[in-house]
């Protein structure tokens, strides 16, 4: 029972701390920084890519946390691209 709690309250940490509008620009930040709105995929360099593809998967468990859905995040990201 404690673990769900502890999970449970995670999951509104996470969704009070990138719900705020500063947490919606980090998020973003985290998003263009970890490959999330470019190709991971580096020619003739698995390694790289791989560690491209962990960057990735991190800022993923981020967004399903959260539960922003696809239509959301391409609305936070035409907010962003009008604000620079």
């Amino acid at each position: 029972m404690k673990a769900k709690k502890g999970q449970a309250g995670r999951i509104i940490d996470y969704q009070y701390t990138f719900g705020t509008e500063q947490g919606k620009r980090v998020l973003l930040d985290l998003m263009r920084a970890h490959h999330i709105l470019s190709p991971s995929y580096i020619n003739n360099d698995p390694h790289e890519t791989s560690f491209r593809e962990g960057e990735r998967n991190v800022i993923l468990r981020i967004l399903g946390i959260v539960n922003i859905d696809n239509a959301k995040l391409k609305e936070l990201m035409k907010e962003e691209e009008h604000v620079n």
